[in-house]
């Protein structure tokens, strides 16, 4: 990006970092001048030192693009996200306890606060008030006029960004004053709360954004804002922008929670692993953000930096998505087919080798941890290791193993599956696990690696042919299944279900769990899907992931991504051990 006037650029800040160590050196180094004391020495120095500021290297592997981006949860840059955490702000942010806090808002609505009512008619109203000295990093006040904004945007079907299936619910927005709206909603949603948060609908800044909106919105996403001149809420802002090789962020002075402890954050890209963790041994990285480092490392890290925080929370499950639609061969649509599938893995196993036993296998597709888990057990379908029964449910379909052990239709063609996965640890490991499990019971199979060009072409990532092994949050909503979140042409192919599964019975055990706020009456339609999900398997739930992070023992307060939390939730509360 362009430095501002008066601004360091990368390699005048290393000069002005030298410039001040020559400084302390020749303050140590030197006599004392005459009539001075070595007590007045002293504090000139820690009076420089002080003034030095604090400064860390984080190390992202791959290549945000810019603010826009956060608000494609589709965006696949690993970084990404958590880079939109450290530069913007929601009125919400999702804790790694999966929680909401209040963030540019003064609190969350809720029912028992009065922030959030059901009306006799089903309608219910959320309301937003903004907290007090909340500021654009240009110094304009946050103001109910950019969530009206934001509002408009959001729900502008001529506006290519994602959209949220919350944004169904939406009947309309009103200022009630300069720091204060109202949302109300069609119908009872149970994620109403997310609105406006750091994962929906993050606000928008009118005053930066309003012309280009209003003059030219098919080039509405291609403005500057959302690159090198992004304009946030959050704890830092942009300084220095390189693309493809470090984004250097400085603290917002100005940021509503506090100024951030840390001064300066260098967000470095090193796309190759093996880099990051060069680094992390040599020191010349503090911290892992985003998806970067795999289980394999973090063992090998736990024996040569055994002071650094090593965190592996669970974050992601693995899946087989099948294809339903055109999916080559059709077989794949067969439920019975997809049970011999699931009966011939071991799933303990590829827990146990792949991620080293610290996670479990997934009978289901929540957390394990959360209340939503708990209350649908009991509802679960679940699938033991059984090859044997495997192969005689293939065969109960017409297929008959040949003399080389593998299956064959009635008119001899082999029975072929192609399952895809994208370059990395978890999902190319997970992919030939599956498929040496699949060929011992007499499947064919086919792996392929998603060549890094595609990684977000979406249309190609939702057309393959077969399955495709993919990880994900798997979080609490219980909707990921429904026909509108299916990866279509019409909504860009972008979406959760990743498998194109629709099913109008699902999808109204879903509508009346998102719709139903009394946990305990919402739970009934919980299990109601667990049921159905389990049963017929629009994807087969494997096992659950971490993304592990590494942090120098030098840092404080550094969390993890977990339940839908970026690490970087809480990046102004970062401290350097003193």
């Amino acid at each position: 990006m362009q430095q501002r006037e008066g601004s360091l650029g990368r390699g005048g800040q290393r000069d002005g970092a030298w410039l001040i160590g020559c400084v302390l050196l020749l303050a140590c180094g030197s006599p004392a001048p005459t009539g001075g004391t070595a007590s007045s020495q002293r504090a000139n120095t820690s009076a420089t030192t002080a003034s030095a500021p604090k400064r860390i290297v984080a190390a992202i592997q791959g290549n945000p693009l810019g603010g826009y981006q956060k608000l494609d949860p589709n965006n696949s840059q690993r970084g990404n996200q958590e880079l939109g955490a450290i530069l913007h702000a929601g009125l919400t942010v999702t804790e790694s306890t999966g929680q909401l806090r209040p963030q540019m808002a003064e609190a969350v609505p809720t029912v028992e606060n009065g922030l959030w009512t059901i009306q006799p008619d089903g309608q219910m109203e959320t309301r937003w008030k903004i907290r007090t000295g909340a500021k654009w990093h240009d110094g304009v006040a946050l103001t109910s006029d950019d969530l009206l904004f934001t509002f408009q945007v959001v729900r502008d079907r001529e506006i290519p960004i994602f959209r949220d299936p919350s944004f169904t619910y939406l009947d309309s927005a009103e200022i009630l004053d300069p720091q204060t709206v109202s949302v109300r909603w069609k119908m009872p949603f149970i994620q109403a709360d997310r609105m406006f948060s750091d994962r929906v609908a993050t606000p928008l800044p009118k005053h930066v954004l309003e012309t280009a909106y209003t003059d030219d919105k098919a080039s509405f996403t291609q403005s500057p804002f959302w690159s090198n001149e992004f304009v946030g809420l959050g704890p830092y802002k942009v300084k220095d922008w390189e693309r493809g090789s470090f984004i250097l962020v400085q603290a917002n002075d100005a940021y509503v929670l506090g100024r951030p402890k840390i001064d300066e954050i260098e967000l470095r890209t090193i796309t190759d692993t093996n880099a990051i963790m060069a680094n992390l041994l040599a020191g010349s990285v503090d911290l892992t953000i985003g998806r970067s480092l795999s289980l394999d490392q973090i063992v090998q890290l736990r024996e040569r930096m055994p002071e650094a925080l090593l965190q592996t929370p669970l974050t992601s499950l693995l899946v087989l998505n099948p294809q339903f639609i055109n999916g080559d061969p059709a077989v794949i649509t067969d439920l019975t087919f997809r049970r011999a599938l699931l009966h011939a893995i071991d799933r303990q196993e590829l827990a146990e080798t792949i991620d080293y036993g610290l996670v479990p296998i997934a009978e289901q597709f929540i957390y394990p941890s959360t209340p939503e888990a708990r209350a649908t057990e009991s509802s679960i379908v679940r699938y033991d290791f059984d090859p044997r029964k495997s192969v005689q449910m293939i065969e109960s379909l017409g297929y008959v193993r040949g003399a080389d052990g593998f299956f064959r239709d009635v008119g001899g063609q082999q029975l072929r599956l192609e399952i895809r996965a994208t370059a990395g640890e978890a999902n190319p490991k997970t992919m030939y696990a599956a498929a040496a499990a699949l060929e011992k019971v007499g499947v064919a199979i086919e792996p392929v690696i998603i060549p890094i060009q595609f990684n977000d072409d979406q249309r190609y990532r939702a057309t393959f042919p077969g399955f495709i092994v993919n990880g994900g949050p798997a979080d609490t909503g219980l909707d990921d299944f429904h026909s509108a979140q299916a990866r279509l042409p019409e909504n860009g192919y972008s979406g959760r279900n990743r498998s194109r599964y629709q099913n109008p019975q699902l999808d109204g055990f879903i509508d009346r769990y998102l719709t139903t706020i009394p946990f305990e009456t919402r739970m009934e339609f919980a299990r109601q899907i667990t049921r159905h999900v389990t049963e017929n398997l629009p994807a087969l739930p494997l096992f659950f992931d971490t993304w592990p992070s590494a942090t120098s023992a030098r840092l404080l307060n550094v969390g993890v991504s977990a339940n839908l939390g970026m690490s970087t939730w809480n990046v102004h509360t970062w401290e350097l051990k003193s």
